[in-house]
């Protein structure tokens, strides 16, 4: 080490005796002062007057942050631009410094986190602050995690954009909860139509207007893209570093013991706001799925023709004819009604499989034909043209009834949703109405 083996002659029984060795002197012998507990205190005696050195770096950020606690980290007074949302910690500038998200300058915001994150939490937070900020100058829609309202906003927001509805004179805050999520619970068809939806919105939305705040547990292949299509990513509590690598993070950054709200903004600990007891309107805005049409006859396509039948029966309190059916009253009124003859009173309603309706399409034809010709035949069907009714049909039932390409909307399931095709063509949702009057639940 020091070139000579001046080291093997120190006594070790005396401490502090060492030799040193610099590249213009030879090794030469010293003696390095010992202290004992004494001294310590001593030392620690003559300065306890004193004033205690400034520590380099802050505390840890708190657990849980309030909006006063932002007002207190505004630096030099001035508001960060955007809508405050959290701390943020610069242990370069030893400071903290208010989180503030602008859609404007910071782009779409990508949010990962894993469940108890706080995703849930920073949506309402930032609908919340939006609407207190800026109020009737910005529509905000915060869509909770449920397979037909993601899919309705999505639908919604683009056939906006695309009739030239949203423009920028009316900015749009669209906050999708857990998407991943419920990509994974729509079909395939939907969820691909979903991701082309998204897709097209995150692409053309800043022209007309509209920034997308999209929360996701973790990224996966459901939107090809996603991260590179939103300019601003959060990192929340993942439950493992190789998620938090995945959604772009820095191993370094990792901390697997993060309180709820905890994350990382541009490679920066964040602290987002503890969530408040305030209620936040969720889209779609209270309104209720429809019922079944009031009038004219209903052709139901179910999977279960028998229990649809028979809860029709008891609902509606109007004879209902079992396709299936071939002899008896059943054989008569398919009958009278491929003649166009029925006169029989109360509404015409009849129910059957997809395969068995494809048995009979003459009489599909005849009832399907009538709405388009207008003949006055549809008087006799009681109430006018006719709606097919599907209740738990696939897509390939639909389509095979229907005759048609176009999706349907999703239908969330245990609902009693069904999809309508009325006589204009326009396919939407409805809810059988349970035996004793009120709709299924959901």
């Amino acid at each position: 080490m020091i070139g000579t083996d001046a080291a093997a002659t120190l006594d070790p029984n005396q401490p502090g005796r060492c030799v040193i060795a610099t590249d213009t002197v030879e090794p030469v012998l010293c003696q390095v002062a010992s202290t004992g507990e004494s001294d310590i205190l001593e030392i620690a005696a003559r300065f306890s007057g004193g004033t205690a050195p400034r520590r380099p770096w802050l505390n840890a950020l708190p657990t849980l942050v309030t909006e006063a606690d932002l007002r207190r980290f505004t630096v030099e007074g001035v508001p960060a631009p955007g809508y405050p949302l959290g701390v943020l910690d610069e242990p370069d500038s030893q400071r903290y410094r208010v989180f503030a998200y602008a859609p404007e300058i910071d782009g779409h915001l990508l949010v990962v986190g894993g469940s108890g994150s706080g995703k849930s939490t920073l949506l309402c937070t930032i609908a919340r602050v939006a609407e207190r900020e800026r109020g009737a100058q910005i529509a905000i829609e915060l869509v909770n995690a449920d397979v037909e309202s993601t899919w309705d906003a999505l639908e919604r927001v683009s056939m906006r954009i695309e009739s030239g509805q949203q423009t920028t004179a009316l900015p749009r805050l669209l906050l999708l909860d857990d998407f991943d999520s419920v990509s994974a619970r729509w079909q395939p068809d939907h969820r691909l139509a979903a991701a082309d939806l998204l897709t097209g919105l995150l692409r053309d939305g800043p022209a007309a207007g509209v920034h997308l705040v999209v929360a996701v547990q973790r990224l996966t292949s459901a939107v090809p893209g996603l991260a590179s299509l939103c300019p601003s990513t959060l990192l929340l509590k993942l439950s493992s570093v190789q998620d938090h690598l995945a959604a772009g993070g820095l191993s370094a950054n990792y901390h697997a013991s993060l309180p709820a709200g905890g994350g990382v903004w541009h490679n920066t600990c964040v602290q987002l706001l503890a969530p408040v007891p305030v209620q936040v309107q969720l889209t779609p805005l209270a309104r209720s799925t429809p019922q079944l049409p009031d009038h004219g006859p209903l052709l139901v396509v179910s999977s279960s023709p028998a229990r649809t039948a028979a809860r029709l029966r008891a609902v509606l309190r109007v004879p209902v004819v079992e396709l299936a059916g071939t002899t008896g009253p059943t054989a008569s009124a398919l009958i009278s009604v491929e003649t166009g003859q029925t006169d029989a009173p109360g509404r015409l309603v009849v129910v059957g499989d997809a395969e068995t309706w494809q048995a009979h399409w003459t009489l599909l034809t005849r009832l399907r034909g009538q709405i388009t010709s207008g003949q006055t035949a549809r008087g006799r069907l009681n109430g006018g043209p006719a709606s097919i009714v599907f209740d738990r049909c696939g897509l390939s039932d639909f389509r095979m009834v229907s005759h048609r390409r176009q999706l349907p909307p999703p239908l969330a399931p245990g609902r009693g949703r069904v999809w309508v095709l009325h006589p204009d063509g326009d396919v939407t949702r409805a809810v059988l109405p349970e035996p004793d009057g009120s709709l299924a639940s959901g």
